[in-house]
């Protein structure tokens, strides 16, 4: 089994792309799935279709593109290095939403917060009872995690 990452690397071309996609996304939230050659290093973005309902406040990939995926990324050899989501008025918090739906606690969270005053990324563990910090750096510069309200 793989070891967990010390940390998410995202390249900022990269990360400025998310914000950007997030941004121009508007009301609802954005998804899909980073991965790289390297265990916790980010080299591509991958864009799911959100099919959640309530796509303003809540994403559900769609499962098709979800599937042929991780089949794309088995075939390159390649690893999940972070599951990530938009949260397009608030700051990069995870929700008892996100905690509860995100199935694969080895994959760390990333949550892009285009309108947010402090940090615009933010990494996570998460399980449905928990969320805590994933070191987080954007080119060659760490980002702190923002300090988040307790969720319930």
């Amino acid at each position: 089994m793989q070891r967990l990452p010390d940390a998410v690397t995202v390249p900022e071309t990269l990360a400025a792309a998310l914000i950007e996609r997030a941004r121009r996304a508007g009301p609802h939230e954005i998804c899909g799935i980073l991965s790289g050659t390297r265990s916790g290093v980010a080299e591509h973005d991958h864009p799911i279709s959100n099919r959640a309902a309530r796509a303003h406040d809540r994403f559900e990939m769609d499962t098709a593109e979800q599937i042929a995926l991780f089949r794309d990324l088995r075939e390159a050899q390649r690893h999940q290095v972070a599951i990530y989501h938009s949260h397009p008025l608030g700051p990069p918090c995870p929700s008892v939403h996100d905690r509860a739906g995100h199935g694969y606690p080895r994959v760390p969270a990333l949550i892009v917060a285009p309108c947010a005053n402090g940090p615009k990324l933010a990494a996570w563990w998460l399980t449905p009872d928990d969320a805590r910090p994933c070191p987080l750096v954007i080119g060659s510069f760490f980002v702190e995690s923002p300090l988040c309200p307790p969720t319930q």
